[in-house]
């Protein structure tokens, strides 16, 4: 949970969640702050959004504009900051109010040269 926050307070993309702040409670809960995601995760929003069988389609624009920010996100994470998330999913992608993708959850992110096997 410490290397999850460590890790976080080092991003800074507007396709990742932002980090705002951790704290202890002084039962040793750990409790992480971040940006409010108005839409929720995307597996909770689509499936509100289809469950009641009078939506059928997902624009073309909405389709393209996600899978570019979530593109956008991961080329940050490898390219500048060398982290693979390693748990990409529908739950680990939030839609801001303007339904914008973020990437979130980083618990079993790993920094790229950390995983790269010694020979």
């Amino acid at each position: 949970m410490m290397e999850e926050i460590e890790l976080l307070r080092t991003l800074d993309s507007p396709f990742i969640v932002g980090y705002i702040d951790a704290f202890i409670e002084t039962d040793l809960s750990i409790n992480i702050i971040l940006e409010y995601c108005h839409e929720g995760d995307m597996q909770t929003y689509f499936y509100k959004k289809f469950s009641d069988n009078k939506t059928s389609a997902v624009h073309n624009s909405f389709i393209w504009k996600t899978f570019i920010q979530i593109c956008l996100g991961i080329q940050y994470l490898h390219t500048q900051k060398g982290i693979l998330h390693r748990d990409l999913k529908m739950l680990n992608i939030f839609l801001t109010k303007d339904k914008d993708a973020k990437i979130g959850d980083f618990g079993a992110a790993q920094k790229i040269e950390d995983s790269i096997p010694v020979k």
